[in-house]
């Protein structure tokens, strides 16, 4: 393989900008080797948050505490096992003993051809966690004196008096908060909101009160309210006591926009433990998440195309090859590489280059279907991946051919590319390639998704040698 005309250090370098303005970090777990890797920007901001030396020897581990890192381990463990997405909360100490709080996401991913494990962001959320603390204590000094004043005997207007106090004390604490402060009833209509949620989802109160909830969010995030119900109302009837909940869902703006929040809720109980209402704090998530994604992308995108990258090609060629066994469909892989694209970098500069990569890369989408995948190696070689070709090996390679043809003629015509400049008027800059395409096509294989990949590149070569602008099949007999 060639070298990244957008080279994978500028990748880098651009998640690392990311890790260090939107403080989280990246992680990858490989389960075999029960190891936890995390790039310098991250091993950096783990440091920063629990104030060890960011060289120091895996750093920040020794911060974990109370079997922290073993519960660290049994999760990833447990998520591997289940084919679950990764949520944790963990507790880790500072240098100075001083509690901190992580949230670890993450995900089952290829972490190296055959080698699968997860991957993920941390992000610190001990100021969120403390909030939310302090929210519950406050509810609960509350819900205590206002249980003390009905206890008392005392003249009407003491109590009015008392009551007015600890309503402007209630006020004070949910509105100089930057989290929404809500009740509902036992049916989800709500029976307060604090002003928060107007700067937040451009609601006034009296707009939202005696709403349902279904009002305030979107059909989906409504079916997740309706799911952890059900899920507490099940662990009741088992004995098992969990009366909180936290949960992610979207919430509609009075502008039409559509947001994230985090809900923490609780419910409210009667002297006999009947549920009567619930009560709780949503924080918006919009920014966390998008920083989040911005993250994803980077690890398994190509950055200039927008294209699955090596990562995430492995993935999607070994899940390729577990579904042309059950199915007995043949798949086809496809590396191609553009001839005479060095001398338009060469002349012209990487910038020019990049635009007719970005071309490349749309022109490639246009031809094939939907259930196929087209990715980006890097420099000027991209790979496409056929799905569901036909049992049979001559109607399945001529299937092949029909698609390596249509890449070629595609690829061969002009491409017309306008540079902008900041101080000169746009330029055009006219240029001709075309592209050497190596094929492979294989059916339930024991193969590795690294062999595959470096057959399809041996007949991408042969197609090199045979004078470019060429289509070569990988022998099927090495199958």
């Amino acid at each position: 393989m060639k070298s990244n005309n957008f080279s994978a250090t500028l990748e880098g370098k651009r998640l690392d900008i990311v890790q260090r303005i939107g403080c989280i970090g990246y992680w990858e777990y490989d389960p075999a080797k029960k190891s936890l890797f995390l790039p310098e920007a991250s091993q950096g901001l783990l440091a920063s948050i629990t104030g060890s030396p960011g060289n120091a020897p895996a750093p920040s581990m020794q911060a974990f505490a109370n079997g922290g890192l073993e519960r660290l381990h049994a999760a990833f463990d447990q998520a591997m096992a289940n084919h679950l997405a990764l949520q944790l909360e963990l507790e880790v100490f500072a240098g100075e003993g001083r509690p901190i709080c992580l949230a670890f996401r993450g995900d089952q991913v290829e972490l190296a051809p055959g080698l699968f494990g997860l991957a993920g962001t941390f992000r610190d959320i001990s100021d969120e966690k403390r909030r939310e603390a302090d929210h519950q204590q406050s509810n609960a000094q509350l819900q205590t004196l206002l249980a003390q004043l009905e206890s008392l005997s005392v003249e009407r207007n003491q109590v009015a008096e008392k009551l007015s106090e600890l309503e402007e004390h209630f006020k004070l604490l949910t509105e100089d908060i930057a989290d929404v402060v809500w009740k509902a009833d036992s049916n989800l209509h709500i029976t307060y909101i604090s002003p928060v949620d107007e700067r937040v989802r451009g609601y006034h109160a009296s707009e939202v009160l005696g709403c349902h909830v279904s009002e305030m969010l979107t059909d989906e995030g409504m079916a997740v309210i309706r799911e952890m119900l059900g899920k507490r109302r099940q662990a009741e009837l088992e004995g098992k006591e969990d009366e909180s909940l936290a949960f992610e869902v979207q919430h509609r703006c009075k502008d039409g926009r559509l947001l994230w929040g985090e809900l923490h809720s609780r419910p409210v109980r009667d002297a006999d433990g009947t549920i009567i209402g619930y009560h709780g704090i949503t924080r918006e998530t919009t920014e966390r998440r998008q920083l989040e994604e911005q993250v994803r992308q980077l690890a398994f995108y190509d950055p200039l195309t927008h294209l699955p990258n090596r990562r995430l090609l492995s993935d999607r060629l070994n899940q390729s090859i577990a579904a042309s066994q059950r199915n007995n469909c043949h798949y086809a892989l496809l590396v191609l590489d553009l001839d005479n694209f060095k001398p338009l970098n060469d002349v012209h500069g990487h910038l020019v280059g990049d635009l007719l990569l970005i071309e490349a890369a749309l022109r490639l989408r246009g031809i094939v279907r939907e259930v196929d995948t087209v990715g980006r190696f890097g420099g000027d070689e991209f790979v496409v991946l056929l799905s569901d070709l036909d049992a049979n090996l001559a109607k399945a390679t001529a299937q092949a051919r029909t698609v390596a043809d249509k890449i070629g003629a595609s690829l061969s015509a002009p491409y017309v590319l306008s540079v902008e400049h900041a101080t000169q008027e746009p330029e055009t800059v006219k240029h001709r390639c075309s592209a050497s395409i190596g094929v492979v096509l294989y059916l339930g294989t024991l193969a590795t998704p690294e062999d595959i990949f470096k057959w399809a590149d041996a007949a991408m070569y042969q197609a090199k040698a045979a004078g470019r602008n060429a289509i070569r099949f990988y022998d099927h007999g090495a199958l």
